[in-house]
Formats: structure tokens, sequence, C-alpha cells
């Protein structure tokens, strides 16, 4: 029986962590404020990177980017 509980613990525990993926971190808001943070962004990469957010692995890819490849990133866009 405790073990039948630990189970359920368990999966409980990994609805509510499911419930807070890592997708939460890829909100658009976050890929701005990034972007926002970052020196010497030209205005048409900052449009064309906004657009790119809606795209859910283009979000992902540019949170988990260091800041040089960000930079990279942002001059291919245009």
């Amino acid at each position: 029986m405790e073990s039948l509980a630990r189970v359920e613990r368990y999966k409980s525990q990994t609805a509510t962590s499911s419930n807070s993926s890592p997708a939460v971190d890829f909100f658009m808001t976050k890929c701005i404020q990034k972007l926002e943070a970052m020196d010497d962004i030209r205005e048409e990469s900052f449009v064309k990177a906004v657009g790119e957010f809606k795209n859910q692995d283009a979000r992902e890819a540019f949170i988990a980017m260091s800041d040089k490849n960000k930079k990279l990133w942002l001059r291919s866009l245009v």
C-alpha cells in the first residue's frame, strides 16, 4: 500500500511539473525581454525577431543561445 501512495505522489508531482513545463520559459514576453536587454540591436532585426518568436521552436532556440549566437541569429534575419 505504501508503494501505491508513493506512485500517486510521484504522479501528482510530475503532473504539477508538466504544467509548469520548460515551454513556460519560452513565452513571447521572455524572449522580447531578453531581446530588449541586448545592446546594439537594429530595429529591423528586432521587428523580424518578434515575428520569428511566433514559432515556439524559435523561442526555445533563442532562450538557449548564448548572447553571441543570439546576435548572429538576429543578423541572419535581415
